[in-house]
This record gives structure tokens, C-alpha cells and sequence, in this order.
């Protein structure tokens, strides 16, 4: 039925819903034409009794319980339980037993500008009583030591230039599919990645078991803002991980697994490629992610690795200079005199380059290299003369002053003598005063190849006084007849003319061809020179310093693995800058090569030859445990996660689908945070 066809009663002119009264008089269902009064009087002379509203009723019932309510709060702030009746919520566990012991009063404004918690600070703005302060402020009150406060605030704790630099390297790769969906994830330039505090994803007062590191997916897409779906659809696809992050020691799975290992089973001591060996685990559970070289390496490697370590390095060896350039030294051996030869050992030149005109003068030496000296260049000779003087001028520093000269002439290079410490300890100062002596104290005469010291006497003099010897001027034998001159003494006819006969003498008695080489006696003496000269091999097994006459340089010869004495010179010269041939050239060694083909990182700087645990040792955006996945039947063969490749050193990336068979959001979760730290301390 139409609306305009329908006949509905006028309402009373009295019925206004918003009065606060109404007549009484219409429960009898009498008709009244004026009602009742604002004030709830009936202005008739048979007046009714007028009652309330609903509205009236419930307005009046409000006004008296507000009022019941302030005088109950006004009443509460008064007592030493008001923070006990203002408490939004009760805390989690761990801020909980921290505050256990604090007064109620007091444990509000642990965490609160205690002006927030007062009664009168309802009435004033709502960041009054938090001037100059965040609530993140107080929060960094007690978790200063976990996270700097310089980057607190910072998006995952990292400052924009590196945040900047992960965008950019997502973006340079834009080629790649991993790096155009990340970039595509990253957060928009309009998120403010500067000012982030702590409660917009630690939220407190939601009960004692309430977990305050529990993040949702949705809080990461709070700056995250391209929405993820499942980890199986959204999530990038792997390209290099979990490999690629930062081990320090070089190992070619490949070959081990197909080559090495394989070879080894022809012999009797057949050995099997088995990932635990080199992967135990730990007191944790986890897997290592190496042992020790004497557990996995030892048995294969240590033979060859000793025998690179006995070529060492050098100290400095003596240049060999013409004969009429050493002229103008004091004095020069005779061993190192002829046409140019010899290099500047790396060590030497990091301590002679202090002088600046011996630094300019090895610039003109091409590679550092004497044998490369042009005799008819206008400058090279001379510069080969001042470095070979140089080199003598070194050797005499050090024996007259020993480790003082060694750090003063290091840190006048810009090295510290604490990065030389080992090898500057190490360096006896007695032995090169002894070289210094030995090498240029004889002109005229070669320096020989076995230098024998005078066996000492069992006997010495010494001179004392005797009261029973007579003084200097009695002489008891001034009368003795035995020391009269012999009158025949003079005879001229005592002298054999004969005496004196050259043709007495044989001139085949120093002929070479009249000793048999096969002598007894000669090939003794023969092999007792041979005996004498210094042998490092046999004298130096475990490593040490030692003079070398055949070459005129001082060595250290290298004790194996882990030598204390060449892992100092690595470090040294490798915090030296990359474009410095002096780092060129000490990496290039024979010895230190050895070193630097199982541990390249060593040569970017020190303290990089051993790979560090990844689990409980840094924080970076993806964490990773083996230890739940081991309680799984099939992950328990580690090639089931990751296979040898075999078209290089490593292994094959794993593939997203391996994980998101378990990953699931009813299966082990699929989370964020499952594998994602947002407070990191590097990426």
C-alpha cells in the first residue's frame, strides 16, 4: 500500500521525546493540551503528578555515577595504591620480576614521566609530562647495552647510508629477479625510517604471558607496505644463499667430494666424504661450521704446507752493486759485489721507505727488482747505491739500538709497532750486530760461506798479586852461568850456507794432482766444511731467524700451519692500502701465497683466518638454525638441502620449494620473524 494512502493518528501535541517530563494525567488516558512544566509542575488547578522521561531517568543516572567516579578516583589518588587502580594492564613476565621489588608507587614512573602518572596531569597537554623525553628514551634506559641509541631509532638499526646501499644494490641488480622483488618489497621513500620507536611493534600491558618480541606479518607491512602473500607465492627466490656470507677459509667442496676423496680410496687408507667430520656438532646442537685444521686438514695438507713455509721471508738481503759503485761505501762485501742482482724484500723496504730519499730512489727501481738496473741510466745506478747503502745503514741501526730501531722506523712508516709486535720480539738483536760485524768489517777480504768460531780455552790467565814473589828488582838469577851469552853464538863458521838452499825445496810438494781425491783424510775435511755451513732445514725445523751467508740476507723460516711470525707479516702489509705494490709484492711470496690460498680474507685486513660461528655470534636479516631440522628423518642427510655443484667450488643454491614443503601457515609457520631479525648489527 502507498505511503499517501495510509491514515495514521496525529501525535499529542505534548509528546516531545527530548523533555525531561511528561504529563501524568495520560496514564488514566485523560487528555492534557499543555503538559508539564520544565521544572516537572503541572500549571493546571487539578494538577497531576508529572513524570520522567526515560531520557531524564538515564541522564540523571549517569550525572550521579560520574560524580560517584570522581569522588572515587579523587579518593584513590590520595592513597599509596594509586598506581595499583590506574595500571592498564598487567606486565610481562620479564619486566615483571624486574620491578618485583619496587614500591607500587614507584613502578609506574620506572618506565613513565612520573608528572603522566598524577592526577593533575590530566588536565594539562597530552606530552607535557613527556618534555624532552620518548617513551623509546626510557626504554633504552636499560636495553643501551643490545642496542646503540645513536640508531635505536633507525629503521633495523641501520643508518641511511647503509640502508641506502641495500636499495642500491637491489636496484643495480634491477636484471636480476631476486633483486627486482626485493627492491619491489622495500619500503617507499615517504616511510619516515628515521624517528621509529619501541611500541610500535613491543607492546606492554597485555599480561604476564604475553610475549613482547611476537611481531605479525601485518606490523612488518606497516612500513613494508607491498602486501606478501604466502611464503611459497611472495617470497623472492634464492639466487647464491645460504652461501656466500662471509667465511673466512676457501675450501672446494667440489673437488674434495668428486676428485680427492675418491683418489683416496685406491690406497689403504681409504677415507669417505662425510659432511660431520668437518661439521660436528656442537653443545648446542648446532653444527659447526669448521674444526680445527689438525682434525680436517692435518693429515693431507701438512707435509706440503711445511715444506712452502721453509722458503719464509726476509728481513732484507744485501743488493750485489758493481764493483766501482761500492768504492764509495766505508766498507762493502765482497759477496755482493758484480753486476746488479737481487730484490728488495718487503720487509726491508717497509722500513727503509721512512727516508725520502731512499723512498724516491726505490720508486726508480722498476718492481724493486736490481737484476732490472740500467747501467747506462742517468739516475738508476745512483739510485741502486743509495739503497744498497741504505740496507747497510738498517743492519747497523739495528745492532747498535735492536727493537727501538725496528719501531721507530716502522711507525715512522705508518705502521703501528703493535701490528709488528710478533715479528719485531722475534727479531734477536745479537744476531744481526754479530752480521753487521761479520759482513762489513773485511774490505779487502770475501766474506766466507762457513763462518767457525775458535773453540774457547779450558784454561784462563788471570793476573793477581803473590806476597811470597819478589819485587821487580831482585833478580835471582843475575849469577846463574846458563845465562851467559854463548860465545859460539857469533861463529861465522857456525852458519850452514846449505841452510838456505832454494833448490832444497820440492816443487811438487803443493802440487794439486799429487793429493788422491779419495783420501780418507780430504773427504773428512771435505765433509766437515759441508757439515758447518748452516743448515735451516735441519737446525730450524720448528721455524725461526737465521743468517744466510750464500745469499747475504736474514731469513725467517716458516714452522707449518699457523706460524705466529708470517701471520703477523700477512696482517701488516695487508692493512697496507690495495693499490700499494709493497702489499702486491708481500702477497705474491711463495710462503705467504701458501697461506692466502686457504685464507683469502686474511689479506683484507687481520683477523679473518678463522670463520666464525653464523648461530649466536651476529645479528643480520636472515637467522637460520640447523638444529630443528635435524630431528627430521629426511634433512638429516645433508645433501638432501644441499647438493655439490658441479661446475664450481661450491654448492647449488637451495631452492625456495625445499623450505616451503614444511613452511606452511598450518604446517612449521611461515612468519616474518620465523627467519627474519629486524634489529640487526649487519647485512
Amino acid at each position: 500500500m502507498p505511503r499517501e494512502n495510509l491514515h495514521l493518528p496525529s501525535p499529542p501535541a505534548i509528546d516531545r521525546p527530548g523533555d525531561r517530563w511528561v504529563c501524568g494525567a495520560q496514564r488514566s488516558g485523560k487528555k492534557c493540551d499543555t503538559g508539564p512544566t520544565r521544572l516537572g509542575t503541572c500549571p493546571l488547578a487539578e494538577a497531576c503528578c508529572p513524570q520522567r522521561t526515560w531520557t531524564n531517568a538515564r541522564k540523571s543516572a549517569a550525572l550521579i555515577l560520574s560524580f560517584l567516579a570522581i569522588a572515587f578516583l579523587l579518593a584513590a589518588s590520595q592513597t599509596q595504591w594509586v598506581a595499583d587502580f590506574f595500571k592498564p594492564g598487567e606486565l610481562a613476565t620479564p619486566h615483571a620480576q624486574i620491578l618485583a621489588g619496587t614500591l607500587s608507587s614507584q613502578r609506574c614512573a620506572a618506565c613513565h614521566a612520573e608528572a603522566s602518572i598524577q592526577p593533575t596531569s590530566w588536565f594539562r597537554s597530552a606530552g607535557a609530562g613527556h618534555d624532552h623525553v620518548t617513551q623509546t628514551d626510557r626504554c633504552l634506559d636499560c636495553h643501551h647495552t643490545t642496542i646503540d641509541r645513536s640508531t635505536a631509532r633507525l629503521a633495523h638499526n641501520l643508518p641511511a647510508e647503509a640502508r641506502k646501499q641495500i636499495r642500491d644494490l637491489a636496484l643495480q641488480n634491477s636484471g636480476n629477479t631476486v633483486a627486482t622483488q626485493v627492491s619491489h618489497h622495500a619500503p617507499s621513500p615517504a616511510v619516515n625510517q628515521e624517528r621509529l620507536e619501541c611500541s610500535a611493534c613491543h607492546r606492554e600491558h597485555r599480561g604476564a604471558d604475553a610475549n613482547l618480541m611476537v611481531m605479525t606479518d601485518a606490523q612488518c607491512q606497516t612500513c613494508h607496505q607491498n602486501q606478501f602473500g604466502s611464503f611459497a607465492t611472495s617470497h623472492p627466490q634464492w639466487s647464491d644463499w645460504p652461501y656466500g656470507r662471509g667465511g673466512k677459509i676457501a675450501f672446494d667442496h667440489s673437488s674434495h667430494a668428486t676428485k680427492h676423496f675418491p683418489a683416496s680410496n685406491q690406497g689403504e687408507n681409504s677415507l669417505v666424504f662425510n659432511c660431520i667430520q668437518c661439521h660436528p656438532k656442537n653443545e648446542n646442537n648446532e653444527l659447526r661450521r669448521t674444526v680445527d685444521y689438525e682434525v680436517a686438514c692435518q693429515s693431507c695438507h701438512d707435509k706440503g704446507l711445511k715444506l712452502e713455509s721453509t722458503h719464509g721471508i726476509e728481513l732484507f738481503a744485501l743488493p750485489t752493486i758493481p764493483e766501482e759503485r761500492s768504492r764509495a761505501f766505508e766498507s762493502w762485501p765482497v759477496a755482493a759485489t758484480g753486476f746488479y742482482d737481487g730484490t728488495i724484500a718487503p720487509l726491508a723496504e717497509l722500513l727503509l721507505r721512512s727516508e725520502k730519499q731512499v723512498a724516491a730512489a726505490m720508486r726508480t727501481i722498476e718492481e724493486r727488482d736490481f737484476s732490472r738496473v740500467l747501467a747506462d741510466s742517468p739516475d738508476q745506478p745512483a739510485a741502486a747505491a743509495t739503497i744498497a747503502q741504505a740496507h747497510r745503514t738498517l743492519l747497523a741501526d739495528v745492532a747498535a739500538r735492536g727493537q727501538a730501531a725496528l719501531i721507530q722506523r716502522a711507525e715512522a712508516s705508518g705502521v703501528s709497532s703493535a701490528a709488528l709486535r710478533n715479528i719485531i720480539r722475534s727479531i734477536p738483536p745479537q744476531m744481526l750486530a754479530d752480521t753487521y760485524r761479520l759482513w762489513f768489517h773485511n774490505e779487502n777480504k770475501p766474506v766466507p760461506l762457513t763462518h767457525q768460531r775458535r773453540s774457547p780455552s779450558p784454561f784462563r790467565l788471570v793476573a793477581t798479586t803473590d806476597d811470597l814473589l819478589l819485587g821487580g828488582n831482585d833478580d835471582v838469577l843475575t849469577d846463574d852461568d846458563l845465562l851467559t851469552p854463548d860465545p859460539l853464538s857469533t861463529d861465522l863458521q857456525n852458519s850452514d850456507p846449505l841452510s838456505m838452499d832454494l833448490l832444497d825445496a820440492d816443487p811438487l810438494d803443493a802440487d794439486p794432482l799429487d793429493s788422491d781425491p779419495l783420501d780418507a783424510g780430504n773427504q773428512q775435511r771435505t765433509t766437515k766444511q759441508r757439515d758447518t755451513r748452516f743448515d735451516p732445514n735441519r737446525m730450524l725445523a720448528e721455524g725461526g731467524w737465521y743468517r744466510d751467508e750464500l745469499r747475504l740476507a736474514i731469513v725467517y723460516r716458516g714452522g707449518g700451519h699457523a706460524d705466529p711470525i708470517i701471520r703477523s707479516a700477512i696482517e701488516t702489509l695487508a692493512a697496507l692500502p690495495a693499490n700499494d705494490p709493497l702489499r702486491t709484492r708481500m702477497l705474491a711470496n711463495r710462503t705467504v701465497a701458501a697461506c692466502i690460498s686457504c685464507h683469502p680474507s686474511a689479506s683484507m685486513g687481520g683477523g679473518n683466518w678463522v670463520s666464525p660461528a653464523l648461530v649466536g655470534q651476529g645479528r643480520t636479516f636472515t637467522k637460520f638454525s640447523h638444529k630443528p631440522h635435524m630431528n627430521i628423518a629426511g634433512l638429516t642427510d645433508c645433501v638432501h638441502c644441499h647438493e655439490v655443484s658441479k661446475t664450481h667450488a661450491d654448492f647449488e643454491p637451495i631452492k625456495l620449494q625445499s623450505c616451503a614443503a614444511c613452511h606452511t601457515a598450518h604446517g612449521a609457520g611461515e612468519s616474518c620473524t620465523t627467519c627474519h631479525l629486524y634489529h640487526v648489527d649487519s647485512f
